[in-house]
């Protein structure tokens, strides 16, 4: 049974790191990035079963990304 994966993004690479970190232990397969660019494409590449993600970055918001994985 493969785990199931996670895919982090913040702009902060400590809190990305700990966070993925986290998953890691939880048993998810984790990818994480530091840009909303970098997001999107490991999205569209092999879309995660679950996300972790900054509310506030310096190039789209959570909100703005939550949209562009929706369309």
């Amino acid at each position: 049974m493969s785990k199931p994966k996670m895919l982090v993004v913040d702009d902060e690479a400590d809190m990305a790191d700990l966070v993925a970190k986290d998953g890691d232990m939880a048993g998810f397969d984790v990818r994480s990035t530091y840009t909303s660019t970098d997001f999107q494409n490991l999205w569209r590449a092999d879309p995660p079963d679950f996300i972790v993600m900054d509310l506030v970055m310096p190039d789209l918001d959570a909100v703005e990304l939550i949209m562009s994985v929706r369309e």
